[in-house]
């Protein structure tokens, strides 16, 4: 704004806004009602000035700044300060950028969180309600470019821990299914482990009734019986009890 406006505008209380200032033909003296009618008028335009005036001091994010502040947050969750310094060494901006800026309101923010539309984080965000139409609202309508960023930025560290959360729980499932597998292995072993025992069973038997018949067999002997008679009485064929005999 140039010093001539300002210098033309400095005095905006003096100015005279009165009918009989701007002289008319036919001129009607106005009503009490029209009269305070324009008194407020005027002080809505005084008032209106001296803010435009008083912004002349501030200094806004511009559009390009603002996209890189926003696509900075996405890609790293940094809070307002880190994404702000960033754009300022990004931009060739001087280091008293941030303070100027940061605590003024963004009027780029919708169009920053449209060209960073297709960022993997903001689908992420999008798809975890973390970016609906009123989180976009509550961004563009933030009262200075920092506590949009910062919200931006705990939206982010809420996505991220999600995801964290769920390729938690992928590899939970996982191993539950490997356990899974795992057990039908143990109760095929089982399975396997008792008909293995019950063929052991059997084997100590053969082997207990082997021995049996041995001890009989040489009994027999003892007794003075024949191989022919001790074959038929114990149900075994001759060449058995000849092989036994030479070892009782």
């Amino acid at each position: 704004m140039s010093k001539k406006f300002l210098d033309d505008l400095g005095d905006i209380d003096n100015l005279d806004f009165t009918p009989s200032s701007c002289p008319v033909e036919d001129y009607e003296e106005p009503s009490v009602e029209s009269y305070k009618d324009l008194l407020g008028r005027q002080s809505k335009e005084r008032a209106q000035l001296r803010r435009s005036l008083s912004s002349t001091s501030k200094t806004y994010i511009q559009g390009d700044e603002c996209s890189t502040a926003v696509g900075h947050v996405l890609s790293t969750g940094v809070d307002a300060t880190g994404a702000l310094e960033h754009t300022a060494s990004e931009h060739a901006l001087s280091v008293s950028w941030v303070e100027d800026v940061k605590h003024n309101k963004s009027f780029y923010t919708e169009e920053a969180l449209k060209v960073h539309i297709e960022h993997e984080i903001a689908q992420k965000l999008s798809k975890e309600g973390l970016l609906s139409r009123s989180d976009r609202r509550n961004l563009k309508n933030a009262t200075s470019v920092s506590s949009m960023l910062n919200q931006l930025s705990f939206n982010v560290g809420v996505c991220n821990r999600l995801t964290t959360l769920e390729n938690t729980l992928e590899v939970l499932q996982s191993e539950v299914q490997s356990l899974k597998t795992l057990e039908g292995s143990v109760e095929t072993m089982k399975d396997t482990l008792e008909v293995l025992s019950q063929r052991v069973g059997v084997q100590d038997e053969v082997e207990y009734s082997k021995k049996y018949l041995k001890k009989r067999a040489k009994r027999l002997k003892l007794e003075g019986k024949t191989q022919v008679e001790v074959a038929e009485t114990l149900n075994k064929s001759l060449s058995t009890i000849k092989r036994w005999w030479k070892t009782l």
